[in-house]
């Protein structure tokens, strides 16, 4: 009893030990990630959506007319924002936790969620602050806006503009709609970010894992797969479309901010994106990763990946656990290079240029 009672208490102390070191390794990041989240949800409360946008409207014979592409109805939204950043960012994490089947790696793991939640993160805190700054008229904005009957000369901007139309260009003080606000709100796409943030770092992580773009031909079932999120990232661009929430060029600057940001949050999280030596490997905090084996040691840089193909995978060798011996790190350490970076497992790439 007293041996099971030891080993308790010595799993509660080596728990409290690697919860502080990840609080002195992670708590800044974590902290910083809260104060953008909370800066965020201030901007879409707080700040006042944008009223610089002018309203053209034509009224004759007490009718209103508008060019149709603010003119389709007022639907309701097909995939909600709450819903689109749960499949956003749900979908993925769902996916590295069945990688883990064959990866095995708590750090891999760690690293590729908190590379989406930081990629998720800063395209929702941008896409949220264009919004508020800049905006659009949404294609179903006369019938939020709903604009007074018949208004007077002080909802004007320029009466008679483009007099051979008789277009007249109101304010936004014309809408009497609850939802005029949202209407004012469509660029850019908010669902067309979160859809990219999250699907594009998916689709580069599956790449790395499964060594799609590598140095041999993968199966067809490995690229099929590999390209699914991008699949699930285009539909719910397309459906937005379908409910008339957005403008195609509301879309179109939500996938560049989405995609640049994937690009830049998976860099910051693996060794390389395209560099298929390398792109499946996880960096780790402050210590620099050994892209180049200057002794010449061979040292295994195959594991850590789903597929066993073409050699990658090393199925007979745990992902954890150091496999270089003490004679080899005092070599290493000897030559100044990189006897300072921390190997990841007990892994170094081999000789090599810089990833790409």
């Amino acid at each position: 009893m007293s041996a099971l009672v030891q080993a308790l208490s010595n799993r509660l102390r080596a728990l409290r030990e690697s919860s502080k070191e990840a609080i002195r390794i992670h708590g800044v990041d974590i902290l910083c990630s809260a104060l953008v989240g909370g800066l965020t949800l201030i901007i879409l409360y707080e700040v006042p959506v944008p009223s610089h946008h002018y309203i053209p409207m034509i009224f004759n014979d007490g009718g209103l007319r508008a060019p149709l592409e603010y003119l389709w109805p007022d639907r309701n939204s097909l995939i909600s924002p709450l819903a689109s950043g749960f499949i956003c960012c749900g979908v993925p994490i769902l996916v590295y936790l069945i990688g883990q089947i064959r990866i095995r790696s708590f750090l891999d793991l760690f690293t590729a969620v908190e590379g989406t939640l930081w990629s998720m993160l800063i395209s929702t805190f941008f896409h949220v602050l264009l919004k508020q700054l800049v905006g659009g008229l949404r294609p179903s904005f006369l019938n939020a806006c709903k604009p007074v009957p018949n208004p007077g000369p002080s909802y004007l901007v320029q009466e008679g503009y483009l007099p051979e139309f008789g277009v007249d260009f109101f304010t936004t003080n014309v809408c009497s709609g609850e939802h005029a606000n949202w209407a004012l709100t469509s660029w850019p796409s908010g669902h067309a970010t979160a859809a990219f943030s999250g699907f594009v770092y998916l689709t580069l992580w599956m790449n790395a894992k499964l060594k799609v773009l590598a140095d041999h031909r993968p199966s067809f079932w490995r690229l099929f797969v590999t390209l699914l999120p991008m699949l699930a990232a285009l539909y719910m661009n397309g459906i937005i479309t379908v409910d008339h929430s957005h403008h195609w060029s509301d879309i179109i600057t939500g996938i560049l901010i989405g995609t640049f940001i994937a690009f830049a949050a998976y860099r910051s999280s693996y060794a390389a994106i395209w560099d298929w030596r390398y792109n499946h490997l996880p960096l780790e905090k402050m210590k620099p990763f050994p892209y180049n084996d200057v002794l010449g040691l061979g040292l295994d840089n195959k594991r850590g990946t789903f597929t066993h193909a073409a050699g990658w995978g090393a199925p007979d060798v745990p992902l954890l656990g150091n496999t270089v011996d003490d004679a080899t790190k005092e070599a290493i350490g000897a030559a100044g290079d990189i006897g300072r970076a921390s190997p990841i497992g007990g892994l170094s790439p081999p000789t090599g240029g810089l990833p790409a």
